[in-house]
């Protein structure tokens, strides 16, 4: 199985990279809440359960890698292999400072990534935050207080979305982090907070 460490893997990837490959051999039943798992795994079309067809991907051009990580590993690999950088559980100025990182682990490497590259993922909450995910980001980020990665009410969310564009990164994958009882209604709301952000 490759995973997105298996750097001569991302290395030698060409226009038959497969954005995903599911063996559905991996399907089962069973199991004690009942669902179907699966196994869905990410590697080129060389391996023997893969298929490729032309929509896997855009005709004549590979499909683009983004690695994530925080650590300074993660961020000079993400220099020297990746196409784009999407950072979670770091303020404006770490991210920043992760950013500036990559791009000088890319030009260590003789190459350059695209500054529209660099993004985020961000779990919000539209009122008070749920205390597990509080504890979660606790648990993995205990030398900042969880409240500063997760912007509470719109205002919060358009601010916070605003300090991360003044640092340089501009791809953001935006997230409730409590369950949801309609998303009709979510994507209203936030739209209306924040969609005239999009450039």
């Amino acid at each position: 199985m490759g995973t997105w460490t298996d750097e001569g893997a991302l290395r030698g990837r060409s226009g038959s990279w497969l954005a995903v490959r599911i063996n559905f051999a991996g399907f089962r039943g069973g199991g004690r809440d009942g669902r179907l798992r699966r196994r869905v795994a990410f590697g080129p079309a060389r391996r023997a359960d893969a298929r490729s067809t032309p929509r896997d991907r855009a005709p004549g051009r590979p499909l683009e890698v983004w690695l994530g990580g925080r650590g300074p590993k993660a961020l000079e690999r993400a220099g020297r292999i990746a196409d784009g950088w999407l950072g979670a559980q770091l303020t404006p100025a770490e991210a920043g400072r992760a950013r500036e990182q990559i791009q000088l682990a890319a030009a260590h490497a003789g190459r350059e990534i695209d500054r529209e590259h660099f993004g985020m993922s961000i779990a919000y909450a539209r009122t008070e935050p749920d205390p597990e995910l509080l504890r979660t980001i606790q648990e993995r980020r205990s030398d900042i207080d969880p409240r500063e990665l997760i912007p509470v009410g719109a205002d919060a969310l358009r601010s916070l979305l605003e300090r991360y564009v003044d640092a340089g990164l501009s791809k953001f994958v935006i997230r409730p982090g409590a369950p949801v009882g309609s998303w009709a209604a979510e994507a209203e709301w936030l739209a209306g907070a924040i969609l005239d952000l999009q450039t």
